[in-house]
């Protein structure tokens, strides 16, 4: 068996399908955080996952050796010491002549660190969404290509549309085709240019037939490579 070990805390182990014995490396058993633990059974791997996490695991490695999917969960151990850690594993089976599988062979990592930064990042998505929800202003997200990525309150109540309605739209859906064609000059200056830009735009609202003036503000979103992939609009 060949794993790609991709950095991290990472052990080996090995599941034997017919005698329910588990082999664990000294790091894996570190990893379970019950190095003590000697001549463990497969129910001893599942006591130590994290009882919200075991249908999960359970249910990877039965479709696994039943339909041939990936082994590759990811899931939470209680280690004796009290610390709860999250890993992921991943492995392959190696099955007899007559096609039975007899054992899994695979890795367990470390991915904690990892998961606490996932964390933070959904925390601080979710600070954002609130203040562009509660915000008074108008405020929306569109690709290159003019399609709709966001749209916050305001604009939802504007089109007379929800979020999944909106998401892959473009302007046409929701303006007449001179605004249409007033917005697309408009975006296709900022995202070709670079440049933020402030100017009026009157808009024409096919849902209710209201005709409106907005002082418009464009900028462009840049990725880590410095390159144009969407702009925002408020």
């Amino acid at each position: 068996l060949r794993l790609c070990q991709i950095g991290g805390d990472i052990g080996t182990w090995e599941s034997n399908l017919v005698t329910n014995k588990e082999t664990w490396s000294e790091k894996t058993a570190s990893l379970f955080g019950h190095p003590a633990l000697t001549d463990p059974s497969w129910q001893d791997f599942i006591n130590i996952v994290h009882p919200d996490d075991r249908h999960r695991v359970i249910e990877a490695k039965n479709s696994h050796l039943e339909k041939n999917t990936n082994y590759d969960v990811e899931y939470r151990v209680n280690c004796a010491n009290g610390e709860l850690l999250w890993l992921r594993s991943a492995g392959r089976a190696e099955r007899s002549k007559d096609g039975n599988p007899v054992l899994i062979r695979g890795i367990v990592q470390n991915i904690t660190e990892r998961k606490i930064a996932e964390d933070k990042l959904r925390e601080s998505e979710n600070k954002l969404l609130v203040i562009l929800e509660s915000v008074e202003a108008y405020i929306y997200l569109k690709d290159t290509q003019g399609n709709y990525l966001f749209a916050n309150r305001l604009v939802r109540e504007l089109f007379g549309a929800s979020m999944d309605e909106i998401i892959g739209q473009n302007d046409s859906k929701f303006f007449d085709p001179k605004t249409v064609a007033e917005l697309y000059r408009n975006d296709q200056l900022v995202l070709t240019t670079g440049i933020t830009l402030k100017s009026e735009e009157t808009n024409h609202n096919l849902k209710d037939g209201t005709i409106n003036t907005y002082l418009s503000i464009k900028l462009p979103l840049r990725n880590e490579a410095g390159e144009i992939f969407a702009l925002c609009g408020i």
